[in-house]
Formats: C-alpha cells, sequence, structure tokens
C-alpha cells in the first residue's frame, strides 16, 4: 500500500485545478471535464502532449479517491433514518401495512392443462 503524502494531495487538486477544500462532485466534474477537453477523439488536431495530460489528471483523480477512501469514517449509533411517530415500525419478516389489512388469497391457483402430459394409468381390477 503506498502512502500518500500531504504534498501528493495538494499536486492532484493542483492538477485537477481545484483547492483542497473541494467537495467529491467537484472532483468528479473537474476530472471528466480534463479528460474530455484532453481527448483526442474530441479534438480536430490531437496535441502531441494529450496522452501525457490525460495520465496526470487519471492519476491525480485516482489518488484523491484513494485518500478520501481511506479517511477514518465517524463512527457513530444514530440511526440511518429517523422513525415517524405516524409511521409504524415494521421488521423486514412482517407484512407491509398496505398488505397486512388484505385479505388472504382463497382457492387455489389454477394452470392451463398440460397438452404433453400422460393421461393417469388405470390399474387394472383385480379378480
Amino acid at each position: 500500500m503506498t502512502t500518500i503524502t500531504a504534498e501528493d494531495l495538494t499536486h492532484a487538486y493542483g492538477v485537477l485545478g481545484l483547492a483542497p477544500s473541494a467537495a467529491a462532485d467537484d472532483v468528479t466534474s473537474a476530472y471528466r471535464r480534463l479528460v474530455r477537453d484532453a481527448h483526442p477523439d474530441t479534438r480536430a488536431t490531437p496535441a502531441p502532449s494529450a496522452a501525457t495530460r490525460i495520465r496526470d489528471v487519471i492519476e491525480a483523480y485516482r489518488t484523491i479517491q484513494t485518500a478520501r477512501q481511506r479517511e477514518p469514517r465517524p463512527e457513530t449509533d444514530a440511526p440511518l433514518h429517523e422513525a415517524t411517530t405516524d409511521t409504524p415500525r415494521t421488521d423486514h419478516h412482517t407484512r407491509p401495512a398496505y398488505l397486512a389489512a388484505s385479505p388472504p388469497r382463497s382457492g387455489t391457483v389454477t394452470r392451463p392443462p398440460d397438452i404433453h402430459a400422460q393421461p393417469p394409468r388405470i390399474a387394472a381390477p383385480t379378480p
């Protein structure tokens, strides 16, 4: 595992033209914009340094993404969503409220006859 230093991050943000406090969406949009602008398929006459520029942008983006993935996550006991008082709590093994009031199905499910089925064998009467 490679260690990412503060200088690496500063350089990576500089390549993308962003401040180190930029949001993740800003980093992604800057990365996509720079790669699209330098890509030889989008230019009439590709610059000879386009491949080097694309490699630098991709490396900077990967450096920032790796550093963000390695950041420690805050560990809290807070629930992912707050329960409201007007909605009853349902667990995964209970039926949802809109199904709980519906009556169960009656009867059996009928299928169309199988045209390839063999007729039942009738046993010969025993004397």
